[in-house]
């Protein structure tokens, strides 16, 4: 081959790629009903991001590989270039400095595209899950703020309850139970431990509280799964009366609240 002549390369449409298109379409489609049915009327932002990262990985995927599988690419190689002239590589050296430096500039994009969507899903777990407002003597308040008494409660009935220094913790909120024959009072977390609902059902007749959202149930005697998807028992909260009368807890719940895996 003299210096003069090239030879040019004709790459016919892949219709293989086809698939991958579809494929990044169905991503894209997909993404988007996920964020529809899951979080309509209720966005959260953070799983949003989430969302859209998936749409736009879709869109992208399917715009690259639709290009491959419908039109023809061509490419022309020239000769081998003669080694340059020793005056000539610290020039070549620096270029291939920039060229690395430009791929690592890429391969940080890279990255950034594939961690940032994490991000979306959320922080490290804090410590509120473990330790909640509750403390030894603190008093258990209605949800209107006033203190009870063990007999405010009614046999075979359940109630709301909040400790009396953080009644707007969402993380304290417990549900406080008095079992029908033996009128023992019970207090659970009211945080479900499969999804993370509020356990707001009571069945008096069967001692059980229910979480509405994916029907887990517990029995009030002690806090155990009946049937449903959770897969740890209620956490429970010790209780206590105080020199007043009044109902107080004894500690905070015996195990970390919300939901658990395992």
């Amino acid at each position: 081959m003299t210096s003069d002549e090239h030879v040019v390369e004709s790459r016919p449409p892949r219709r293989a790629y086809g698939l991958g298109a579809s494929l990044g379409v169905a991503v894209a489609i997909g993404s988007a009903l996920w964020a529809y049915l899951e979080y309509a009327g209720r966005a959260d932002a953070s799983l949003l991001s989430l969302a859209l990262a998936g749409i736009f990985f879709g869109l992208a995927a399917a715009v690259l590989l639709g290009f491959r599988a419908t039109f023809t690419f061509s490419s022309v190689q020239g000769p081998r270039p003669l080694p340059p002239p020793p005056e000539a590589r610290v020039d070549l050296l620096e270029g291939r400095r920039g060229l690395v430096a430009l791929l690592a500039a890429a391969a940080s994009a890279l990255v950034a595209i594939v961690l940032l969507p994490l991000r979306s899903l959320g922080g490290w777990p804090r410590d509120t899950l473990r330790a909640t407002a509750w403390r030894r003597g603190m008093r258990l308040l209605a949800v209107d703020g006033v203190p009870l008494r063990p007999g405010d409660v009614p046999p075979g009935s359940a109630m709301p309850v909040v400790p009396a220094t953080s009644p707007g913790d969402p993380n304290s909120i417990a549900v406080l139970v008095r079992l029908r024959g033996s009128n023992e009072l019970r207090a659970y977390s009211r945080i479900c431990t499969h999804a993370g609902c509020a356990v707001c059902l009571f069945r008096a007749d069967l001692g059980q509280l229910i979480c509405p959202c994916h029907r887990s149930t517990f029995d009030a005697h002690d806090g155990h799964i009946v049937r449903g998807p959770a897969s740890q028992r209620l956490p429970r909260l010790p209780l206590a009366v105080d020199d007043q009368g009044l109902l107080v807890a004894d500690g905070d719940f015996d195990r970390p609240i919300g939901p658990r895996i395992g």
